[in-house]
């Protein structure tokens, strides 16, 4: 009796065991059908996304292709019925195709950016003296030159480091007689181009006759609202001599560019004609209520007839070569880099 009752519990045992296994191995083929199954939707749904990202007109020409052999399979199939254009096609080839919406293009926050229209010793020193000073104030961005066509700038390769060239349509006015000689002043409309450097989000536009103490961009980051069409500095000397008000120096303009804007000006040169100073006045008359006054320590002028430059003063609007005989020592280096002066 008891080696029955050995052999029945020793049954019951291995029956219990054997079930265990039984469940923990459906329990994991349960797992790896799950598993299989989760992977080929997360592979299906990629590829749901990686097709709405293509271009549209590549999808069209996919099921037109895919339509092209549907209609070929027919025609081997003995079949009377002929390939017709189908809508998708009209679309390709009429160049119709609206295509995907692509994220836009990083813009670039803030550049600096100056005007070339000549190409003489004087030009290119005043350009080096530009962008060897701005380099000194520890500022890393790019220097866009917008420079007139076939204008060759033939600077050193050093100098020319990160900095962008814009070739653009020279923009020429009739200018006021009382300028005489000073031809290149109707060449200065050519700054207008500055509005169509769509690339950027904001351009802080210098002259090229600047030497550079500070860098500019930190102050105007906090100082320039983004609600103005312009920032300038007030020019004092014009509102001395020629007793206008609320009138801004284009020598230094703080823009955001946009079609817009580029458009209206381009319609409004009139403005420009016959002007003493061409294009700043044109800009005062355009924008007279609607630019914001900044430090002049953004744009320092008339540097012989000015208190003189603090710590605090960020550009110096001036001729390099009144620059280093006002302050001799003020250009340091710069000046090892300059060509000889032919006065």
């Amino acid at each position: 009796m008891n080696f029955h009752n050995q052999v029945k519990d020793l049954v019951q045992n291995w029956s219990c065991t054997i079930m265990v296994q039984l469940v923990t191995v459906l329990y994991t083929l349960l797992n790896i059908i799950c598993i299989y199954f989760f992977r080929k939707e997360i592979v299906k749904t990629d590829n749901h996304r990686h097709l709405q990202g293509q271009n549209a007109e590549n999808i069209l020409r996919l099921r037109l292709n895919r339509g092209r052999r549907g209609g070929n399979q027919m025609k081997n199939a003995g079949r009377s019925r002929q390939y017709t254009p189908s809508y998708y096609d009209k679309l390709v080839t009429s160049g119709e195709v609206s295509h995907v919406p692509q994220k836009e293009a990083v813009r670039d926050d803030y550049v600096i950016a100056t005007l070339v229209t000549e190409s003489n010793v004087k030009y290119r020193n005043a350009l080096r003296i530009f962008i060897l000073s701005l380099r000194r104030t520890n500022y890393r961005g790019k220097i866009v030159i917008v420079v007139a066509k076939n204008l060759a700038l033939n600077l050193e390769e050093s100098v020319m480091k990160n900095v962008v060239i814009k070739p653009v349509d020279m923009l020429e006015v009739p200018i006021s007689e009382h300028l005489g000689s000073k031809t290149h002043y109707s060449k200065l409309l050519t700054k207008l181009h500055i509005w169509s450097l769509y690339e950027y989000k904001h351009v802080v536009y210098y002259d090229t006759d600047m030497v550079f103490l500070n860098n500019p961009i930190p102050g105007i980051k906090r100082d320039c609202p983004r609600d103005k069409k312009i920032c300038a500095v007030l020019d004092e000397g014009v509102k001395m001599y020629f007793h206008k008000d609320n009138y801004m120096n284009a020598g230094f303009l703080v823009i955001q560019p946009n079609k817009e804007d580029f458009q209206y000006l381009m319609k409004n040169r009139q403005h420009a004609e016959g002007k003493a100073f061409v294009e700043q006045d044109m800009l005062n008359i355009l924008y007279k209520q609607d630019w914001f006054r900044l430090s002049p320590n953004y744009n320092h002028m008339h540097l012989s007839a000015s208190n003189g430059i603090t710590p605090d003063t960020i550009a110096i609007h001036e001729k390099y070569w009144v620059v280093q005989r006002l302050y001799p020592n003020l250009l340091g280096g710069l000046q090892a880099s300059l060509e000889p002066l032919l006065m």
